[in-house]
């Protein structure tokens, strides 16, 4: 899982940011609404934590980052 340090361009870079922020808001609250949390504050809690662990791990880790994710 480690990635090439080749420089990205910056459009690059905030498409990673997004779609990473996007699925991982997804999978955050798909995880509430499976750990049956009753309040907003947890549920939130638990969906930023997703969105910003995948959106840091889509630009640090690039592709490898995604097919490490689709293998499982």
């Amino acid at each position: 899982m480690f990635s090439s340090k080749k420089e990205h361009d910056p459009l690059e870079t905030v498409v990673r940011f997004v779609c990473g922020a996007l699925v991982g808001a997804f999978v955050g609250f798909w995880m509430g609404f499976r750990l049956k949390l009753s309040g907003f504050l947890p549920m939130l809690a638990i969906t930023m934590g997703f969105c910003l662990v995948f959106a840091f791990c889509a630009v640090r880790y690039g592709d490898d980052f995604w097919a490490s994710l689709l293998r499982r």
